[in-house]
């Protein structure tokens, strides 16, 4: 009996010391959450979303019709590998706020009219029309942040175009993203 009085004192003992402890530092759970978070952002950053990509066109692009989802086959950067570029569609991993730029250069004597697209609905739109100058070029540019879901798609599409003949946009055009920060 002895021995079980002492196994239930000390057990009490144990309970106030751990009760004075939490008393002594009611912020200690605030602290961990603080933690918690910080860590959950550092994977966040240095982890599995990280999502960056940038392409552009090497060659004029020739014949382009209206909407026409146009493509950039010159990767400079696919981390995250989610941009296509023999489709030219960026495709969302991750949910999460994602921004978007491009830059469309046309030829002398064209009128082309484009827009950063998200499954089929135009967010954006760039317009770039350029004298008949022999050597002039013209770009315009526009860029877009917006919240995808898993597997919704971003591309870059000729709205319309006043000369669809030869060469419609010049080498060099860029379409670019990347992640801003994942949901939660």
């Amino acid at each position: 009996m002895d021995t079980i009085l002492k196994m239930v004192l000390d057990r009490e003992v144990q309970t106030q010391d751990t009760n004075e402890k939490t008393v002594q530092n009611p912020r200690a759970d605030d602290d961990e959450e603080a933690l918690r978070k910080k860590r959950s952002i550092q994977t966040i950053g240095s982890g599995s979303y990280r999502v960056a990509f940038s392409a552009k066109n090497q060659l004029q692009m020739i014949n382009v019709a209206d909407h026409q989802k146009l493509i950039f086959d010159q990767v400079l950067t696919n981390i995250g590998g989610n941009y296509n570029a023999k489709t030219g569609l960026f495709q969302a991993e991750v949910s999460g706020a994602y921004l978007f730029f491009s830059d469309i250069g046309v030829m002398p004597n064209k009128d082309v009219s484009t827009g950063i697209v998200k499954d089929g609905t135009t967010l954006v739109q760039m317009y770039s029309q350029t004298p008949n100058v022999q050597g002039a070029l013209e770009s315009d540019s526009n860029m877009a942040i917006i919240h995808l879901n898993q597997g919704d798609s971003v591309w870059i599409e000729a709205l319309q175009i006043t000369d669809h003949s030869g060469a419609v946009m010049a080498g060099g055009c860029s379409f670019s993203g990347f992640l801003l920060y994942p949901d939660q």
